[in-house]
C-alpha cells in the first residue's frame, strides 16, 4: 500500500487519507514520475552540509533563521546585505529531481508574472548544489490559518475572492494554471502600506501551456479538497480547475465550512462529493448575486463556470463589487481595505512563498488592490485648508473656502465615500489622526497652499489613514487662485486622481457656471459662514444666482441652507417655501446628490412635516445605505416624532458605526433628558477622550454636573475652556454652580465677565445681584433688581421668572406675587418654574406656598441642591426641606443650549 508524506510535517498517512494524521493538513495527490525534457537541471547530488543554515553566509545573504520546515524543505528569513532588506531563502531540504523541477517551474511563473496579488521573486540561486528561491518577506497569515480562527466577515470574504481571482486572471492570462489553489496558497500580508493584501503563492504546480508534463498522463495533481472534477478524473485540465478551487476556497471563507467532504473521513467520500453532489447553498449574509456566481464557480461541467480568473473578477463587478483598474506608477494612490486585526505577537507563520513546502506564505506586495462592497462607504474628512503665503486675510479666507468646496464636491460625486466636513473649533486637531478619531474618519483628506502672490498658488494635497497618520497618496499642483473655478475645477481633478479607484456617480452634473458667477457663489457661502450679511439679504442673491446657473447645484444647496436658518430663526414660511424650491430645481439636474437630500430632510423636520421627511430619509438611504448620517438622522426623527427610546436606539447604531464628536453629544443629549444621566457621561467621557478639549462636550457635561450632579465637578469642567470659548451662557452657567458652591465673589466674576458680552441679558443680571445679595452688597444688587425690573416691563413668557424674582429681591411683594401667578398659569405643571416661584414666595413670606411648591418642585426632579440658597433658610425646619435627601435626578431642562 502507497504512503502520502505530509507536506507540512512530513508525516506519513494512508494512501486514501484527505488530511494528515498528525497535523491536519491538506494532502497532496500527486504522482510519481516526472518528465525532465522541460527543465535543465545541472547536479543533483549531495544533501545539504547542515541541516540548519542559521548564521551561514549565502552570497549576499546572512542567513538569520528558520521560518518554516516542511517535508520537502525549509524556508530561512535572511537579511540582503546589499539592499538591507529582509528576505526568504527557499531551499530544498535533499536532492529529488521533481522537487527541483517544481522550484524551477515556480520560478519561471513568478517571474513571468508581475501582479500586485502574485508575490514577487528576487533571484533564482545555488548553494552547496541545491538551488534556491530568494524571494520577498513580510509579515502575515495564509488564508488556512486565518480560517482555523472562524468563517471570514462576508465584506472581507469578498475581497479576499476578489483579489485571489485578480491574481489568477493575470497567470490565466499569461498562460498559466496554477493547479493547486487552495488557502494554504493564498496569504494576508500583515502591517504597513499594503495591509490586508490577499496574496497568491506557490506555483510549484504551475503548468504553462506548452510546456512538458511533470506528472503521469492520466494521474492527478492538486490537494483532493480543492480539485476540479476533471482534475480528478486526470482529464485535460484549463483555468477553469483554478476557478473550481477558488469557488471551494470561497465557500469556505463565508461559512466556515468547504462544500464537499462532509462528515466523511476517507479520501473516497470526499471524491465522490465533488464528482457527484450539488454544493449546499451559502450562509444568506452573501449577497445573492455573488451567492449566484460562487455556485457557478462550483459547476461540475467547465464550460459554465467563468472561463478564467479575468472574467470571474468582471463577473464580480457586475454583481456589485467595486475592483478598479491599478495603477502602474504611484503605490500611494491606493487606499486601504478594511484591514484584519493586527496580529498580538509577531507571527510565527511568517515565510515565504513556499506553499509547495506546506508551509504558511509570506509575500511581498507593491500594491494593494482596493475591493470593497458598496455598502461601505468610506469615510474621509476633509481637514480645514491650510493657506500660507502673501494673500491678505480675507483672500487667504476665500481661498479657504474654496479648497474646502472643490474638496467636498470632489468626494461628494465618488461612489463609496462618505465627505465628513469637521467643525475646526472643536477640539484637538493636531493631527490627521487626532481629526479622525475626533469625527470618526477613516481617512483625512488634508489640503496645504502656499500663494506668493494672487496669480499663483502651490497646492499639496495628501490622503492619510485616519488610524496610522500614513500618507496613502499625494499630489501637488499649480492654479491661479484669482481664477476661482479654474482653481476648484484643478482641485477636484486631482483628488478624483487621488481616488481613482472610485468611480464617479452616475449624474455629476459638471461645474455649469461662469468664473464670475462662481466668485459670486463663493462669496455669498462666506458670508453665510461669518454672518456678516443679513440671511434675507443672502436668499435674495441666492435665489438670483441659481436662476442664472441651474445646474450648478452647489447655489441651490446652500441657498436651501440660508433658507433653513431663516426659517428656524424667524419661522418664515417664505423662507421655507423658497429653500424647498431650490432643492426641487437641483435634484432634477443632480438626484443622486446626498447633499441635496440631507438639506432636504433638515428643512422638512424642522416645518414638523415628518411624512415627508421620511420619504426624503428613505431616499438618502437608498443613496448613501449603511451610513452613520442615515442612522443619525432617524434617530432626530424618532425624537420629533415622540418616541425617545428609538431615537437613542438610532443614535447608538451610528456611534457604532461612526464614532465621531457630534454624534456621541446628540447621543449624551437624548439620554440625559431621559433621565441617563450616566449613560449620558460615559458617552461624554467617550466624545472628550475622542477629541480632548472639545469645548461642546465639556460644556454639555458641565451642565449636567450643574443641574443633575456635583457643581464642584461643573465649575471644573468650564475651567478647562480655553477663555475665548466661553460665550455669554457658560459663563452665566459657571456663576450659578459657583453661587451652589458659596462662592459669590467668583461667581460675581463670571456674570460680570457674560455681561460684557451680552450686557442686555435680564437673567445674568439677576444672578448677578444674587451674587452680590450674597457678598453682604444689599444696595448694589437693589439697583441691579430694579434694573432687571426695568428691562422685563415688556416680559414675554421666558422671562415673567426673572422678573418675578427681581421684584420679590426689590421689596414689592404684590407685583411679584401677580406676575409668577401669571407664569405659573401658562406653564403649571413645570418642575422648573415651581422651583423658581417657591424663590419667589419665600423671599416674600409666603411659607405656605413656597413649601407647596418645593414639594412640587423635588417630586418633579429637580434637585434639593436648588433650594440651598439663604432665602430657604427659614423653612428648613419644615417639610418636605427637613425630609431625608432626594436622589439626584435629571431636571427637565436639556442640553439643547449645548448643542447649539
Amino acid at each position: 500500500m502507497s504512503v502520502v508524506s505530509c507536506p507540512r510535517c512530513a508525516t506519513e498517512n494512508a494512501e486514501f487519507a484527505a488530511r494528515c494524521r498528525e497535523c491536519g493538513a491538506d494532502l497532496p495527490f500527486l504522482s510519481a514520475d516526472p518528465t525532465l525534457s522541460d527543465f535543465p537541471l545541472g547536479s543533483l547530488a549531495t544533501p545539504l552540509a547542515s541541516n540548519d543554515l542559521s548564521g551561514r553566509s549565502i552570497g549576499r545573504y546572512q542567513v538569520i533563521e528558520p521560518l518554516g520546515r516542511g517535508g520537502m524543505g525549509v524556508v530561512y528569513r535572511a537579511l540582503d546585505r546589499d539592499l538591507d532588506r529582509e528576505v526568504a531563502l527557499k531551499f530544498l531540504a535533499a536532492a529529488d529531481v521533481k522537487d527541483e523541477i517544481r522550484l524551477l517551474r515556480e520560478a519561471r511563473a513568478l517571474a513571468a508574472l508581475d501582479h500586485p496579488n502574485v508575490g514577487a521573486i528576487y533571484e533564482l540561486g545555488e548553494f552547496e548544489k541545491r538551488r534556491y528561491l530568494a524571494l520577498a518577506l513580510y509579515e502575515g497569515e495564509t488564508l488556512d490559518r486565518r480560517l482555523a480562527r472562524g468563517p471570514l466577515p462576508v465584506l472581507e470574504a469578498i475581497s479576499t475572492f476578489a483579489q485571489a481571482a485578480a491574481a489568477l486572471g493575470a497567470a490565466h492570462a499569461a498562460g498559466i494554471v496554477h493547479r493547486d489553489m487552495k488557502p494554504s496558497n493564498l496569504m494576508i500580508v500583515h502591517g504597513g502600506r499594503v495591509n490586508g493584501r490577499v496574496k497568491l503563492l506557490d506555483f510549484g504546480l504551475a503548468k504553462t501551456q506548452g510546456a512538458a508534463e511533470l506528472t503521469e498522463h492520466g494521474v492527478a495533481v492538486g490537494t483532493v479538497a480543492y480539485m476540479a472534477p476533471e482534475q480528478l478524473r486526470a482529464e485535460a485540465i484549463g483555468s477553469t480547475a483554478d476557478i473550481w478551487a477558488l469557488g471551494v476556497a470561497f465557500f469556505e471563507m463565508v461559512s466556515g465550512a468547504r462544500p464537499f467532504g462532509r462528515e466523511v473521513a476517507e479520501r473516497q467520500g470526499l471524491i465522490h462529493q465533488i464528482l457527484h453532489d450539488p454544493p449546499p447553498p451559502l450562509p444568506d449574509s452573501v449577497p445573492r448575486e455573488i451567492a449566484k456566481l460562487a455556485l457557478r464557480c462550483l459547476a461540475k461541467d467547465p464550460e459554465e463556470r467563468p472561463a478564467n480568473g479575468t472574467e470571474l473578477l468582471r463577473a464580480l463587478e457586475a454583481a456589485g463589487v467595486f475592483v478598479p483598474e491599478l495603477s502602474e506608477t504611484a503605490a500611494v494612490r491606493l487606499p486601504p481595505l478594511e484591514p484584519p486585526p493586527a496580529p498580538k505577537r509577531r507571527l510565527a507563520a511568517a515565510a515565504a512563498l513556499a506553499g509547495i513546502l506546506g508551509l504558511t506564505g509570506i509575500a511581498i506586495a507593491l500594491w494593494r488592490r482596493e475591493v470593497h462592497a458598496r455598502t461601505a462607504p468610506l469615510a474621509v474628512a476633509v481637514a480645514p485648508a491650510d493657506v500660507q503665503g502673501a494673500l491678505g486675510p480675507d483672500e487667504s479666507a476665500f481661498v479657504a473656502i474654496n479648497l474646502q468646496a472643490a474638496a467636498l464636491r470632489a468626494l461628494a460625486a465618488l461612489q463609496g465615500i462618505s465627505p465628513l466636513d469637521p467643525n475646526p473649533s472643536a477640539g484637538t486637531t493636531d493631527s490627521s489622526t487626532s481629526l479622525a478619531r475626533s469625527v470618526g474618519a477613516e481617512e483625512v483628506l488634508s489640503i496645504r497652499a502656499v500663494c506668493p502672490s494672487s496669480e499663483s498658488c502651490r497646492i499639496e494635497i495628501q490622503r492619510f489613514s485616519g488610524g496610522s497618520n500614513r500618507v496613502l497618496w499625494a499630489e501637488a499642483l499649480d492654479a491661479p487662485p484669482s481664477e476661482p473655478k479654474l482653481f476648484a475645477e484643478a482641485v477636484s481633478a486631482a483628488i478624483r486622481r487621488g481616488y481613482a479607484r472610485r468611480p464617479l456617480l452616475d449624474h455629476v452634473p459638471a461645474m455649469s457656471i461662469s468664473e464670475a458667477d462662481y466668485r459670486h457663489h463663493l462669496e455669498l457661502r462666506k458670508a453665510a459662514l461669518d454672518h456678516s450679511r443679513p440671511l434675507a439679504e443672502l436668499l435674495t442673491e441666492l435665489e438670483g444666482l441659481r436662476r442664472k446657473a441651474p445646474e450648478f447645484v452647489e447655489v441651490a444647496a446652500l441657498e436651501a441652507a440660508v433658507a433653513r436658518q431663516q426659517f428656524e430663526r424667524t419661522g418664515d414660511a417664505a423662507a421655507l417655501a423658497q429653500g424647498l424650491e431650490a432643492l426641487r430645481s437641483a435634484e432634477a439636474t443632480a438626484p443622486d446628490d446626498a447633499r441635496l437630500a440631507r438639506v432636504r430632510f433638515d428643512l422638512e423636520l424642522r416645518a414638523e412635516r415628518y411624512d415627508e421627511a421620511a420619504k426624503t430619509l428613505d431616499h438618502l438611504a437608498a443613496i448613501e445605505p449603511g451610513t452613520a448620517i442615515v442612522f443619525s438622522l432617524r434617530g432626530r426623527l424618532a425624537e420629533r416624532r415622540g418616541d425617545p427610546t428609538a431615537a437613542i436606539e438610532w443614535m447608538q447604531k451610528a456611534v457604532e458605526r461612526q464614532p465621531s464628536w457630534q454624534l456621541l453629544l446628540t447621543l449624551a443629549n437624548l439620554e440625559y433628558r431621559t433621565g441617563k444621566l450616566e449613560a449620558a457621561r460615559g458617552h461624554l467621557r467617550e466624545l472628550l477622550d475622542r477629541a480632548p478639549g472639545n469645548p461642546e462636550g465639556i460644556k454639555a457635561w458641565a451642565q449636567i454636573e450643574l443641574l443633575s450632579g456635583d457643581p464642584a465637578q461643573a465649575v471644573a469642567l468650564y475651567g478647562q475652556l480655553d477663555r475665548d470659548r466661553r460665550d455669554p451662557q457658560t459663563l452665566g452657567n459657571e456663576g450659578v454652580a459657583l453661587l451652589l458652591l458659596r462662592r459669590p465673589q467668583e461667581a460675581e466674576a463670571a456674570f460680570r465677565r457674560a455681561l460684557a458680552l451680552a450686557p442686555q441679558d435680564p437673567g445674568t443680571l439677576l444672578n448677578l445681584a444674587d451674587a452680590l445679595t450674597l457678598s453682604g452688597r444689599i444696595e448694589e444688587a437693589r439697583a441691579i433688581y430694579r434694573e432687571v425690573v426695568a428691562r422685563t416691563e415688556a416680559a414675554p413668557q421666558e422671562l415673567l421668572t426673572t422678573r418675578a424674582q427681581a421684584l420679590a429681591h426689590g421689596g414689592e411683594p404684590r407685583r411679584a406675587v401677580e406676575t409668577i401667578v401669571q407664569a405659573l398659569r401658562a406653564s403649571p405643571d413645570s418642575p422648573q418654574l415651581a422651583a423658581e416661584a417657591a424663590i419667589v414666595y419665600a423671599l416674600v413670606g409666603d411659607r405656605n406656598s413656597a413649601l407647596a411648591e418645593i414639594d412640587r418642585a423635588l417630586k418633579g426632579g429637580v434637585d434639593r441642591r436648588w433650594f440651598l440658597f439663604p432665602w430657604f433658610d427659614s423653612l428648613r425646619d419644615q417639610p418636605p426641606l427637613s425630609a431625608p435627601p432626594l436622589e439626584s435626578s435629571k431636571s427637565s431642562e436639556s442640553l439643547e443650549a449645548s448643542e447649539r
